[in-house]
């Protein structure tokens, strides 16, 4: 394929979607995921510096795995007074602002895509569940989303994100937590 090729990176090709949908979508999506990396990144970076804090010592201290770990150990960090207090409301905007859109996140970053004409967007996964009494089985998933909607959600992804490296920035400048070596 050229470098002129618009569809040089599409996922998808459908001979009826047209290419200026596709691109629009792919590049929400790609700003969606990317943006709700860097905020689950700078969440896990908190975690982790607040665990090497001697305030923080009496809350269970492993790396938080799982998304719900993670919220839930910063939670309770959020519930000391301790070297955060100063950007305890701005941490809590960001904890719950990644809780409550960690769903479309996954989604859209693991699901198949499917570009429909004059919208939406589709996407749609499978999901292993495991279940000990009745046996492991699939769940499917499926949302769709016009354009509107997945600007929207781009927004808030990069609204959070911006606060992420905003509230990084000055945890860093105070020290209120410590640098990894």
């Amino acid at each position: 394929m050229s470098t002129d090729d618009p569809l040089r990176y599409a996922v998808e090709v459908s001979p009826w979607t047209p290419v200026e949908d596709l691109r629009t979508a792919t590049l929400w999506r790609g700003v969606i995921v990317g943006a709700w990396g860097s905020v689950e990144t700078a969440l896990k970076e908190i975690a982790l510096r607040a665990s090497r804090c001697e305030t923080f010592a009496p809350i269970d201290a492993r790396i938080p795995n799982s998304r719900g770990d993670l919220i839930e150990y910063l939670r309770l960090v959020l519930t000391d007074p301790g070297p955060l207090s100063a950007v305890a409301s701005e941490l809590k905007i960001l904890v719950d602002g990644y809780e409550a859109s960690a769903e479309h996140r996954n989604l859209l970053a693991h699901a198949h895509m499917s570009v429909l004409p004059n919208w939406p967007v589709v996407f749609k996964t499978f999901q292993a569940k495991r279940d000990k009494l009745n046996g492991d089985h699939f769940s499917y998933s499926e949302i769709k989303l016009t354009i509107d909607q997945l600007d929207d959600i781009a927004l808030l992804a990069t609204q959070l994100s911006r606060a992420a490296q905003i509230l990084r920035d000055k945890i860093d400048e105070h020290d209120y937590l410590p640098k990894f070596d």
